[in-house]
């Protein structure tokens, strides 16, 4: 199963997003019986975009990747490593991750490794 992750664009980073509750800011990533998991998001801007991972579990380390490219520069999946209680963040390298052609053309991919639970939102700075 793969969810739309909304790229927010509509604030600077430093803010919070005043009025939207967390729900409407972080999409949850979580296994289910049917399929592993994956997100998308369309890419915008390279260096601009954010990629914020959070895991609420307080034992459980949360594991994903977001996965390579097609284009020249997409040799290998970039694993991420979320430890309990914490968040994490990751400006990708656009040519490293981003789908140059297909029907993802555009789009990256993120996807679960163990089926741990996690967070996930997208900020594109202006």
């Amino acid at each position: 199963m793969r969810l739309t992750i909304p790229v927010l664009k509509d604030r600077t980073m430093n803010e919070l997003y005043p009025g939207r509750s967390p729900d409407e800011v972080f999409v949850t990533l979580a296994p289910t019986d049917e399929a592993p998991y994956e997100g998308e998001f369309e890419l915008g801007e390279d260096q601009k975009t954010v990629i914020v991972f959070i895991n609420e579990s307080p034992t459980v380390t949360a594991r994903c990747v977001i996965k390579a490219g097609n284009g020249i520069q997409g040799v290998k999946d970039l694993p991420v490593l979320v430890i309990p209680d914490t968040v994490v963040t990751v400006t990708p390298d656009a040519g490293r991750v981003k789908i140059m052609s297909g029907e993802d053309r555009g789009k990256v991919i993120i996807s679960d490794v163990e089926g741990s639970e996690f967070k996930v939102a997208v900020f594109e700075a202006p």
